[in-house]
């Protein structure tokens, strides 16, 4: 019987986070070549060799049926509404689910999802949360997630409402989720349906901010991985002030 090991220590991740949002603001990312950006990639490709799999981005809509996205969309709507709150990282409006997302595994087997996208094992998600960005500005850090939310993380895109330009109506650079590897940069455009499953404890990621109207909603969850030998994700790594002196 196999079940998922403890991931690094909270000290480790907290650390790492504060330096990723003081010195990587998503509002103005670290030009690719300075000293702060070749850091960050220096970190990402330390990560790298300790996570589950690379992000993985699929834009099919083949493993979530369009329907069932809607239903999503409208109970986040309808909570936010009521229930939001802005908690943690960055800018955004956050809320936990309701019957809706709790069904879910009712229709979408995700554990199968997640295994057919990364080839990475897990048990059901253990926790999930809407998330809005619904005002200017709204983003988030860059961050790595803390241990309790599992080795997996799944992003669900569930609305996507561009900005337009009053003067022109033509639509303005979208928001997105962004990550850091060991190349620099990859930025993930926000699309209804899409998937985006990654290693959220050993991945670097955050939001870059919305503009004008535009708005987003997600649906985030974790899970935890079985099955694989996580005992080297428990040893925390160097501090940054070491491994980027």
């Amino acid at each position: 019987m196999t079940k998922p090991l403890e991931p690094p220590t909270p000290e480790w991740h907290e650390r790492w986070t504060s330096w990723f949002e003081r010195s990587c603001p998503v509002e103005d990312l670290p030009a690719p070549g300075g000293e702060v950006f070749r850091h960050a990639t220096r970190a990402a490709r330390t990560f790298a060799a300790l996570a589950l799999t690379p992000p993985v981005y699929d834009t099919s809509g083949a493993h979530v049926p369009a329907d069932l996205v809607e239903a999503l969309a409208v109970e986040a709507d309808a909570l936010l509404a009521t229930e939001r709150q802005r908690r943690g990282l960055g800018r955004k409006w956050n809320c936990g689910p309701g019957p809706v997302a709790e069904r879910m595994l009712d229709r979408v087997d995700l554990p199968a999802v997640v295994h057919a996208l990364t080839g990475v094992h897990v048990a059901p998600p253990h926790g999930g949360t809407y998330l809005g960005y619904l005002d200017e500005g709204d983003s988030l850090s860059l961050h790595l997630d803390k241990q309790g939310f599992g080795e997996i993380t799944a992003i669900l895109c569930l609305r996507h409402r561009p900005a337009t330009s009053p003067s022109a109506g033509e639509s303005t650079a979208a928001s997105g989720t962004v990550v850091i590897d060991s190349s620099g940069y990859r930025h993930f455009p926000a699309q209804a349906g899409a998937l985006l499953v990654f290693d959220g404890a050993f991945t670097p990621h955050g939001r870059t901010p919305t503009t004008g109207e535009e708005q987003v909603l997600l649906l985030t969850l974790g899970f935890r991985a079985l099955g694989v030998e996580l005992s080297g994700r428990r040893r925390p790594l160097p501090a940054p002030e070491l491994l980027l002196r």
